[in-house]
């Protein structure tokens, strides 16, 4: 008897004064997020990237969810046969912006990004894939310029956080 009495008066009081509303996280964004909660209790957790390096660090991000994305780079060099003397250079264009000119070869065969080279060139772009051509420069005069040769268009795929070299051959 005393059980069926405690029972009734909890429902009683959870019918007339709704102090019984099931308690959660009720933020639909939160990775906890719970469809039975009608009353929140402060435990909503977010998911996002929480490494501040990367492109898409989430500042309101508790727990890391794998999703960060880090810049990617490509890395240009020039064959020691293809710049001839100090007149020639090689301007390079990535997605039909100018980046840099490389004006001397590093070593024969050197394409990573690893070793320091004065006269490389270096960008760094979010992942995806990126066109990229060069144009062989020939200074004429002292304020003149010829474009001697126009590379072809080529694509290259950058992963996050990957740097890849190029030479420019």
């Amino acid at each position: 008897m005393k059980k069926s009495l405690a029972f009734f008066l909890t429902l009683f009081t959870c019918l007339i004064l709704g102090s019984c509303k099931e308690e959660g996280c009720t933020d639909p964004t939160a990775s906890n997020f719970s469809y039975s909660a009608e009353k929140d209790n402060g435990t909503c957790k977010f998911n996002g990237c929480t490494d501040e390096r990367a492109l898409n660090y989430d500042d309101f991000a508790q727990e890391d969810d794998g999703s960060c994305i880090f810049p990617a780079s490509i890395r240009f060099f020039a064959h020691r046969n293809t710049i001839e003397d100090w007149q020639h250079f090689m301007a390079i264009e990535v997605n039909e912006s100018f980046i840099g000119n490389i004006n001397d070869f590093c070593v024969d065969k050197y394409a990573d990004c690893l070793t320091e080279c004065d006269y490389a060139t270096q960008i760094d772009l979010v992942p995806g894939i990126h066109f990229y051509r060069y144009y062989e420069i020939k200074q004429v005069g002292t304020t003149e310029f010829d474009t001697v040769y126009t590379g072809q268009l080529k694509s290259i795929n950058l992963f996050s956080g990957e740097c890849k070299g190029v030479m420019i051959q």
